[in-house]
Order: structure tokens, then sequence, then C-alpha cells
């Protein structure tokens, strides 16, 4: 399988609508890339180091063997979420669980290259990948996304504590040309205890 470099999103300052973009929450977590292969799953950082979440990739490897899959490589975000299902970074800080793996690309899967397609059709290809069912859904989901709506969206977040939300235009493909859009929640209120936590990131 190829090795993924992940797309990362640029600031913009102000949310946008436009139907021919998708919004998606942004999660408060660490990035990683999974990659499924052999029976096992490694979760992988933006500066390709591996993530040490054992019971999380013991759990993705399940999943993904039990849907009868052979090789998988999808972009999401490790987070340790509370009741609400909320991101709280200083727990996952703590390897406080349940901690989940949000996914929100799929680029590979079963010997097939996904990145040239567009995202409207990644995001069809993941939801069969990560199905929710009661005994898994703790440990994969798809990250929560609306189209066209980026103003709603983020007013969302504000209302609900939220870091922020990404576009990205649903006929881009996953390459480094691509354009991916980062817009943060100002009075998030996580990000007064990030400096100090940032220290003890993997």
């Amino acid at each position: 399988m190829p090795q993924i470099r992940p797309i990362a999103p640029m600031k913009r300052p102000k949310p946008f609508d436009d139907r021919d973009w998708l919004f998606e929450l942004k999660y408060d977590g660490f990035r990683a890339v999974a990659y499924f292969e052999k029976g096992r799953c490694r979760l992988i950082s933006r500066q390709g180091k591996r993530l040490r979440f054992p019971k999380l990739e013991q759990k993705l490897a399940e999943h993904f063997k039990s849907l009868g899959i052979r090789s998988a490589i999808l972009d999401g975000e490790a987070c340790s979420l509370n009741a609400e299902g909320r991101p709280i970074f200083k727990d996952l800080i703590k390897l406080k669980e349940p901690i989940a793996y949000v996914a929100f690309d799929l680029m590979w899967i079963d010997g097939k290259d996904l990145r040239d397609l567009p995202l409207r059709e990644r995001k069809k290809l993941l939801r069969r990948v990560v199905r929710k069912r009661a005994r898994d859904y703790a440990h994969i989901r798809e990250a929560f996304s609306v189209r066209g709506k980026g103003c709603k969206l983020f007013a969302l977040t504000l209302k609900h504590d939220l870091e922020g939300m990404v576009a990205k235009r649903l006929d881009g493909t996953y390459s480094r040309r691509t354009r991916w859009y980062k817009t943060r929640n100002p009075q998030y209120t996580q990000d007064a205890t990030r400096p100090r936590m940032e220290r003890h990131s993997r």
C-alpha cells in the first residue's frame, strides 16, 4: 500500500456557504492515517510516527476483518469522547476511554487506489466501511458533515463549544494540489489548556 501524506487544511477566518462544498466538524484529537493490512491496523501521525493506541488499533482491525476487508487506508482523527460524543483533548492525553477513530476519508480499499476519485464518491465508499453497529460504534464512526451550509454548521460549533469546521470541495481528489480550509472557533474553551498539554503529544 502507498504511504499517504495527509492533506493539511489551510486557515480561513470566516465560514461560507456553497452547494459544491462539504463542511465537516473539526474534531479535537490526534490526526491519524489508519493503515489496515494482513489483519493488523496501524495509526500513523501526520508527521509519520506511530501513535500509541494499541486497543483502538485492535478494535479497528477487528472491525475491518468483520466486514471482509483485506486492506484499507483511511484518514481521520483519534479522539477521546465524552457521554455526549464531544471530543475532550485532555482525556485523550490521559488515554481515557472510549477512544474512537472518527473517519472522514477513504483513500484505499482492497488494492484499489481511490485518491483520484472525487470526495463525494470516496464518502459513499467510506460509509460502507464505517457501518454503525452497536458493538463497534464506540470505536469507529464517520465525521459529521453537511453539504453547502457552512455558516450554519459553524454557528453550531460556537453554540456547542466545538473546535471548528473544515471545508472540502465535493469534486476534490485526495492529493497535494487539493485545498481544504479550516475555520476555528475563536472562543473554543479547550484551547486554554492546549499549550501545556502539547508537550505530551505523540
